[in-house]
């Protein structure tokens, strides 16, 4: 069954928190719940309320419900806790120890969308990856005010969707992502092409990468659990830099082009 995350990442949309009209490639990125802007808060299991770490992001923000009403905060319900207590019971694991915690609905206000963007649109040649766990569904957002780009349920197995068709395509794989998490990265190879590669944290591992239509994306947006239990995300990541990319990008169009002559000449 599919999540109701896209629904609520549209009215995320409509109360004016999906950005819009997003032209230059997103700069170099990367923030983890290891950073120092956090540990006050890993120290006391507090919500980040108005901490940005990293570099190359947006700030945090939240989209909550109190008594049915859903609201867009900037002081997020996400918290930050240390892999290396007592509740150390998930993937993923960073080397210092810690993890951010996304609270199951059953807390007050209701969380609903942890959400980050990014400061500018993945550009071709850049990789957006990140960690997670026990997450319904995620959402890489689109920049043009529709909401999503790609929605992942992770599962066993778990479903890629692609958005900006009607209806959706569905991408299955033979990966379960519903123990332990995993990992997953999406590069854009040129301006309709992307590369998805997902891996698992679980027990059995593997690695799968899809080939998918794209569409441009600006940002996240993890789902609450639905239950008592959290979930977690960790290690955002973009990479290279828009200028290094642009050069991959570009000798990637090389080599294409002089296989494609080398195949000519073959041929004849």
């Amino acid at each position: 069954m599919r999540s109701i995350l896209l629904s609520v990442v549209v009215m995320v949309a409509i109360l004016g928190s999906v950005k819009t009209g997003t032209a230059r490639a997103s700069a170099l990125a990367f923030d983890s719940a290891a950073d120092p802007a956090y540990a006050p808060s890993l120290a006391t299991g507090a919500p980040i309320a108005g901490v940005n770490g990293g570099y190359g992001w947006e700030p945090w923000v939240e989209m909550y419900s109190i008594s049915g009403v859903l609201s867009v905060s900037s002081n997020p319900h996400l918290g930050v806790i240390s892999t290396n207590g007592s509740d150390w019971s998930q993937n993923p694991v960073t080397s210092p120890g810690a993890t951010w915690l996304i609270p199951g609905v059953f807390d007050s206000p209701i969380p609903m969308l942890e959400i980050r963007h990014f400061d500018g649109s993945l550009a071709v040649g850049q990789t957006l990856s990140f960690d997670f766990d026990g997450v319904p569904a995620i959402d890489i957002l689109s920049p043009d005010g529709t909401g999503t780009t790609y929605e992942i349920d992770p599962g066993n197995p778990s479903h890629v969707y692609f958005q900006h068709s009607i209806p959706s395509i569905s991408f299955g794989n033979n990966i379960a992502l519903n123990v332990a998490g995993g990992h997953i990265s999406i590069t854009p190879i040129d301006s309709d092409h992307a590369t998805m590669t997902i891996t698992s944290y679980g027990p059995l591992g593997g690695t799968e990468s899809l080939q998918l239509p794209y569409a441009d994306v600006n940002g996240l947006a993890f789902e609450a659990p639905g239950g008592v239990f959290p979930g977690y995300v960790n290690n955002l990541s973009i990479t290279p830099e828009p200028g290094a990319a642009a050069l991959i990008a570009a000798a990637g169009l090389g080599l294409l082009l002089r296989r494609s002559r080398r195949s000519r000449v073959f041929i004849a």
